[in-house]
Protein backbone atom coordinates (compact mmCIF):
# COMPACT_ATOMS: atom_id res chain seq x y z
CA UNK A 1 0.00 0.00 0.00
CA UNK A 2 1.13 3.32 -1.07
CA UNK A 3 2.06 6.37 0.95
CA UNK A 4 -1.04 8.57 0.94
CA UNK A 5 -0.64 12.07 -1.16
CA UNK A 6 -0.79 15.03 0.69
CA UNK A 7 -3.77 17.15 0.50
CA UNK A 8 -4.11 19.86 -1.81
CA UNK A 9 -4.61 22.65 0.90
CA UNK A 10 -4.34 25.59 -1.37
CA UNK A 11 -7.15 23.98 -3.48
CA UNK A 12 -9.15 23.08 -0.40
CA UNK A 13 -8.81 26.97 0.76
CA UNK A 14 -10.08 28.27 -2.37
CA UNK A 15 -12.62 26.39 -2.57
CA UNK A 16 -14.22 27.86 0.96
CA UNK A 17 -15.00 30.77 -1.24
CA UNK A 18 -16.78 31.94 -4.54
CA UNK A 19 -14.11 34.03 -6.56
CA UNK A 20 -15.91 37.24 -5.88
CA UNK A 21 -15.09 36.56 -2.56
CA UNK A 22 -11.41 36.25 -3.32
CA UNK A 23 -10.76 38.64 -5.57
CA UNK A 24 -12.14 41.08 -3.33
CA UNK A 25 -10.39 40.55 -0.63
CA UNK A 26 -6.96 39.57 -2.22
CA UNK A 27 -6.02 43.27 -1.91
CA UNK A 28 -6.52 43.08 2.15
CA UNK A 29 -5.14 39.43 2.51
CA UNK A 30 -2.48 38.94 -0.36
CA UNK A 31 -0.11 38.10 2.16
CA UNK A 32 -1.65 35.74 4.52
CA UNK A 33 -2.97 34.38 1.15
CA UNK A 34 0.59 33.55 -0.02
CA UNK A 35 2.15 32.30 3.36
CA UNK A 36 -0.68 30.29 3.47
CA UNK A 37 -0.30 29.00 -0.34
CA UNK A 38 4.08 28.28 0.51
CA UNK A 39 2.82 26.18 3.64
CA UNK A 40 0.40 24.63 1.80
CA UNK A 41 3.21 23.45 -0.64
CA UNK A 42 5.86 22.40 1.87
CA UNK A 43 3.38 20.17 3.31
CA UNK A 44 4.21 17.92 0.23
CA UNK A 45 7.68 17.63 0.48
CA UNK A 46 7.92 16.83 4.36
CA UNK A 47 9.44 19.93 5.45
CA UNK A 48 7.30 19.82 8.52
CA UNK A 49 8.95 22.50 10.51
CA UNK A 50 8.82 25.27 7.87
CA UNK A 51 5.17 23.86 7.58
CA UNK A 52 5.11 25.17 11.17
CA UNK A 53 6.77 28.63 10.74
CA UNK A 54 4.67 29.33 7.62
CA UNK A 55 1.19 28.44 9.63
CA UNK A 56 2.20 30.95 12.38
CA UNK A 57 3.46 33.42 9.70
CA UNK A 58 0.22 33.11 8.23
CA UNK A 59 -1.83 33.82 11.10
CA UNK A 60 -0.08 36.40 12.19
CA UNK A 61 -0.64 38.26 9.23
CA UNK A 62 -3.90 37.20 8.62
CA UNK A 63 -4.87 38.93 12.09
CA UNK A 64 -2.60 41.71 11.23
CA UNK A 65 -4.23 42.56 7.97
CA UNK A 66 -7.68 41.91 9.68
CA UNK A 67 -7.15 44.29 12.17
CA UNK A 68 -5.46 47.42 10.21
CA UNK A 69 -6.95 46.79 6.86
CA UNK A 70 -10.33 48.10 5.51
CA UNK A 71 -11.78 48.55 1.69
CA UNK A 72 -13.39 51.54 0.94
CA UNK A 73 -14.88 51.23 -2.16
CA UNK A 74 -12.11 50.81 -4.32
CA UNK A 75 -9.86 52.43 -1.79
CA UNK A 76 -7.67 50.10 0.86
CA UNK A 77 -7.08 51.98 3.84
CA UNK A 78 -4.40 51.01 6.16
CA UNK A 79 -4.31 52.05 9.37
CA UNK A 80 -1.75 50.29 11.49
CA UNK A 81 -0.79 50.78 15.09
CA UNK A 82 1.70 53.62 15.47
CA UNK A 83 4.41 54.90 17.93
CA UNK A 84 3.61 58.36 19.75
CA UNK A 85 6.06 59.61 17.68
CA UNK A 86 4.20 58.56 14.24
CA UNK A 87 6.27 55.61 13.23
CA UNK A 88 4.45 52.14 12.69
CA UNK A 89 5.17 50.21 15.27
CA UNK A 90 6.07 46.42 15.42
CA UNK A 91 2.76 44.40 16.97
CA UNK A 92 3.43 41.60 19.05
CA UNK A 93 1.74 38.16 18.45
CA UNK A 94 0.44 38.10 21.97
CA UNK A 95 -0.71 41.46 21.08
CA UNK A 96 -2.79 40.56 18.25
CA UNK A 97 -4.16 37.66 19.79
CA UNK A 98 -5.79 40.03 22.52
CA UNK A 99 -7.18 42.24 19.54
CA UNK A 100 -8.36 39.54 17.45
CA UNK A 101 -10.03 37.92 20.69
CA UNK A 102 -11.81 41.58 21.42
CA UNK A 103 -13.12 41.55 17.80
CA UNK A 104 -15.29 38.59 18.66
CA UNK A 105 -14.37 37.20 15.27
CA UNK A 106 -13.06 33.79 16.05
CA UNK A 107 -14.60 31.38 18.35
CA UNK A 108 -13.08 30.09 21.35
CA UNK A 109 -11.97 27.43 19.61
CA UNK A 110 -10.11 29.05 16.80
CA UNK A 111 -8.44 31.05 19.58
CA UNK A 112 -6.84 28.12 21.08
CA UNK A 113 -6.05 26.92 17.68
CA UNK A 114 -3.93 30.46 17.43
CA UNK A 115 -2.33 29.83 20.37
CA UNK A 116 -1.25 26.33 19.11
CA UNK A 117 0.29 27.54 16.19
CA UNK A 118 1.48 30.53 17.11
CA UNK A 119 3.42 27.42 19.82
CA UNK A 120 4.41 25.44 17.10
CA UNK A 121 6.11 28.53 15.12
CA UNK A 122 7.86 29.35 18.00
CA UNK A 123 9.21 26.27 18.79
CA UNK A 124 10.87 26.21 15.07
CA UNK A 125 12.11 29.38 15.62
CA UNK A 126 13.92 28.76 18.22
CA UNK A 127 14.41 24.78 18.29
CA UNK A 128 17.90 25.39 19.20
CA UNK A 129 17.17 27.53 23.00
CA UNK A 130 13.46 25.38 23.43
CA UNK A 131 15.72 22.31 23.02
CA UNK A 132 18.25 22.98 24.96
CA UNK A 133 15.88 23.87 27.75
CA UNK A 134 14.21 20.80 27.11
CA UNK A 135 17.33 18.76 27.70
CA UNK A 136 18.31 20.35 30.87
CA UNK A 137 14.79 20.48 32.56
CA UNK A 138 15.02 16.26 31.37
CA UNK A 139 18.74 15.50 32.88
CA UNK A 140 17.97 17.93 35.91
CA UNK A 141 14.86 15.44 36.70
CA UNK A 142 16.71 12.06 35.69
CA UNK A 143 20.53 12.27 35.40
CA UNK A 144 19.85 8.98 34.18
CA UNK A 145 17.75 10.13 30.84
CA UNK A 146 19.45 10.00 27.33
CA UNK A 147 18.83 13.82 27.09
CA UNK A 148 18.47 12.48 22.98
CA UNK A 149 14.90 11.52 23.96
CA UNK A 150 14.00 15.19 24.91
CA UNK A 151 14.68 16.33 21.38
CA UNK A 152 11.14 18.77 20.08
CA UNK A 153 10.24 18.77 16.83
CA UNK A 154 6.93 18.90 14.03
CA UNK A 155 5.99 15.74 12.63
CA UNK A 156 3.77 15.28 9.70
CA UNK A 157 0.44 14.95 12.27
CA UNK A 158 1.15 18.30 13.73
CA UNK A 159 2.43 20.19 10.16
CA UNK A 160 -1.22 19.06 8.88
CA UNK A 161 -3.00 19.88 11.91
CA UNK A 162 -1.40 23.15 12.38
CA UNK A 163 -2.76 23.39 8.38
CA UNK A 164 -5.92 22.85 8.87
CA UNK A 165 -6.79 25.45 11.76
CA UNK A 166 -4.69 28.11 10.03
CA UNK A 167 -6.81 27.58 6.99
CA UNK A 168 -10.31 27.79 9.35
CA UNK A 169 -8.95 30.65 10.66
CA UNK A 170 -8.19 32.55 7.59
CA UNK A 171 -11.12 31.40 5.95
CA UNK A 172 -13.69 32.61 9.19
CA UNK A 173 -11.20 36.21 8.50
CA UNK A 174 -11.49 36.78 5.07
CA UNK A 175 -15.51 35.76 5.38
CA UNK A 176 -15.88 38.09 8.49
CA UNK A 177 -13.99 40.92 6.16
CA UNK A 178 -16.31 40.22 2.66
CA UNK A 179 -19.48 41.92 4.37
CA UNK A 180 -17.20 44.95 5.18
CA UNK A 181 -15.81 44.95 1.67
CA UNK A 182 -19.40 44.12 -0.38
CA UNK A 183 -20.60 47.18 1.40
CA UNK A 184 -18.07 49.98 0.99
CA UNK A 185 -18.07 49.41 -2.59
CA UNK A 186 -21.93 50.26 -2.75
Amino acid sequence: MGEKQPQDFWQRLLDQFDITTYRNTWSIFSQAYTLFGQAAEILKVKAYASVGLLCRATVEAACYLYLTRKKEGASLTIDPPMTLDGRVRKVPLPELQEAIKKAEVLSNEQLSNLDRIAKHGDLIAHLAEVTDRAVMRTFDLDRETDPNTAQIWLDQSHAVEDLEDTMDILVTLVKAASPMIESAAM
